[in-house]
């Protein structure tokens, strides 16, 4: 098997068993295995082309491990947090130097100025429940905060929620896997765990695709009538107009010219015949 086999094979076996990959990772790194764990996490978030990979059940996998004292819960807190915050800084300066280069105008088939502006607005707006909350959704966290970055958010307002947000997702998720990994039901169906945790996290997602298909179908549907009563209010009106027109125009015609009389000319008398 070929270097791209073998990376294939890694990210899979990373996305359906975190904990295998765990396992492996303490056996062959021991400590060092702190550095690959916040790599993980830092590029899932902070490198916007890498939005599958498993942050959730990852560090649900590690709270198993701490559980077992073969990882430190307190380390693994500091570099998932740290990580997660780091790769929310990143992705926001990438956006901001990177995104005025490709939102230059409204021409481009994928990259229009006015997204820009429409995340100026949102972000203004619902920024920070956004960053909050959208740290809690597999892929959309990763392109939150570069869309913050892109809207150019307040930038302390984006450290402060960034922090909120990646203390409450590291923390429910580590905890949850260092409280129930002594449960032997757990230890046993960890992989169908892990599948429920992604499963389970992509509802919202899911959940608002819907909502938003549901709402452009109705906007459509709204159009469509809109513009249908346009077309027969102004077929309507059209028709009113020529029989109008039609009724009218025999009033308006000039009567007709009535034959000319010829009058009759002069006929001249002789002086002789006046005389006579």
């Amino acid at each position: 098997m070929g270097l791209i086999g073998n990376v294939i094979n890694f990210l899979y076996t990373l996305v359906t068993s975190p904990s295998t990959v765990i396992h492996n990772l303490i056996i062959y790194l021991g400590i060092w295995a702190f550095v690959i764990l916040f790599a993980f996490i830092f590029i899932e978030t902070g490198v916007v082309v890498f939005p599958f990979l498993p942050g959730d059940s990852l560090i649900f996998a590690a709270g198993l491990f701490a559980a077992d004292r073969q990882l430190s819960f307190w380390g693994l807190l500091v570099v998932f947090i740290v990580a997660a915050f780091l790769g929310n800084v990143s992705n926001y300066w990438i956006a901001r130097i990177v995104g005025p280069r490709l939102f230059k105008t409204n021409s481009a088939a994928i990259f229009k100025k006015k997204y820009v502006i429409e995340a100026q607005e949102f972000y203004a707006i619902h920024g920070d429940a956004t960053l909050v909350l959208g740290r809690f959704i597999p892929i959309i966290r990763t392109f939150v905060p570069f869309v913050a970055g892109l809207g150019k958010m307040n930038y302390r307002k984006f450290i402060i929620y960034s922090i909120v947000g990646c203390v409450a997702w590291v923390c429910l998720f580590l905890i949850s896997g260092y409280f129930f990994g002594s449960i032997q039901w757990v230890q046993v169906n960890l992989s169908l765990i892990v599948i429920l945790i992604v499963v389970v996290s992509f509802i919202p997602v899911i959940y608002s695709g819907i909502k938003r298909l549901s709402k452009r179908n109705k906007e459509t549907v709204a159009k469509s009538t809109s513009s249908e009563t346009t077309e027969n209010v102004v077929a309507a009106s059209s028709l009113n107009g020529e029989s109008e027109t039609a009724i009218e125009a025999p009033a308006s015609e000039e009567p007709a010219d009535e034959p000319s009389v010829a009058e009759p000319e002069d006929i001249g008398v002789p002086d002789d015949a006046v005389s006579n």
